[in-house]
């Protein structure tokens, strides 16, 4: 048996001769407008809100059990799923993993949700043909839910200005009965002193 990890052929051209007629996945669409790691603006383009799961790689383990056979056996541990909500209208930022996801997902269901409104009614036995794979739909879909690359805004780490550190101290020192709004912590052990001192 041979255990050598299978490298990439990196020729295009097998590719098309391999795959000649056959339209493009809504994934692989996807991944040639932007990667994984990008982050990129998403809209829920749909009447009703959308839902969708989504499990970070960092939520993943693999690990080997080589216990109890020669053979070893993978074992996949996973954490809860994250799940996410877009309203009507409503779009957000996310990581490009998650638009695959989320975007493939409404985007079968919005081709599904035109295919009923075309034929409301399906015969007794008879299987409604969504045609997930058709390329024009898929792309009009996209179209609407990617609104493009985007970088998500964080939460300010920055350090407090010095107009906002005497704010805070000048409410400190109203609170110790300090009036005058300009002490420092060396004038205040001062006072302190002073006044043990009158009071001795």
């Amino acid at each position: 048996m041979n255990d050598q990890l299978l490298q990439p052929i990196n020729d295009p051209s097998l590719l098309q001769a391999t795959h000649s007629g056959r339209s493009s996945s809504i994934r692989e669409k996807l991944s040639d407008m932007f990667t994984a790691t990008e982050y990129v603006r998403v809209i829920n383009p749909d009447t009703e809100a959308h839902v969708w799961q989504y499990l970070p790689a960092s939520k993943e383990r693999i690990e080997f059990d080589t216990s109890s056979s020669t053979v070893p056996q993978k074992i996949t541990y996973r954490d809860t799923p994250e799940v996410y909500k877009l309203d009507p209208g409503q779009s957000a930022v996310i990581p490009g993993a998650n638009a695959y996801l989320m975007i493939e997902t409404l985007t079968k269901r919005l081709m599904a949700k035109r295919v009923i409104a075309r034929e409301p009614n399906v015969k007794p036995g008879q299987a409604r043909n969504f045609n997930f794979s058709d390329d024009a739909a898929q792309v009009n879909w996209i179209n609407e839910i990617y609104l493009g690359k985007a970088m998500p805004t964080m939460a300010s780490t920055e350090a407090p200005s010095a107009k906002e550190v005497e704010a805070e101290q000048h409410e400190i020192d109203k609170d110790l009965g300090i009036e005058d709004g300009n002490s420092t912590p060396a004038k205040r052990h001062r006072r302190t002193k002073a006044e043990l001192e009158a009071a001795a």
